[in-house]
C-alpha cells in the first residue's frame, strides 16, 4: 500500500513535532489535506512554533492569520512584510488577495460576473 500525499504530509509534520528542531519549513503543509485535518495540523504547527521558529510557505490565506509575520512576495520580490491586522490595513496586494478568497465564501458571490473574480 502506497502513502497518498496527504498521509506523506502528515508523517512530515509529525517527524518535525518529534525532533523539535530550531526552525522547520513547511512548504504547503496542508495542500493535500481535507479542511478537518488541515486545522488540526495547523494546530500542531502553532504548539510545536511555540518552541522554536516555523516559516510555512503557502497560497492558503487562511493559515496566515497565524502567523507572528507575514512576508508577501510578488515576481519574486518581497513587497509587504507586516502581521495580518496591520496588512489588512495596510490595504496592499496581500489584503486584496485575502478579500479575494474570503469573497468565495461569501454568499454574495457571483460567478458569472468578471469584477468578482479579480483581486
Amino acid at each position: 500500500m502506497e502513502l497518498s500525499d496527504g498521509e506523506w504530509k502528515k508523517l512530515a509534520i509529525g517527524r518535525a513535532c518529534f525532533r523539535q528542531p530550531e526552525i522547520t519549513v513547511f512548504d504547503k503543509p496542508t495542500s493535500a489535506l481535507d479542511p478537518w485535518t488541515e486545522v488540526k495540523v495547523f494546530q500542531q504547527i502553532v504548539q510545536m512554533a511555540g518552541q522554536s521558529t516555523a516559516v510555512i510557505v503557502s497560497h492558503r490565506l487562511s493559515s496566515c492569520r497565524l502567523a507572528d509575520r507575514i512576508l508577501v512576495f510578488h515576481n519574486s520580490r518581497l513587497i509587504e512584510q507586516r502581521t495580518h491586522t496591520d496588512l489588512m490595513e495596510q490595504g496592499g496586494h496581500y489584503a486584496s488577495l485575502y478579500r479575494l478568497k474570503a469573497r468565495w465564501y461569501s454568499e454574495n458571490l457571483d460567478t458569472n460576473r468578471v469584477e468578482d473574480m479579480r483581486v
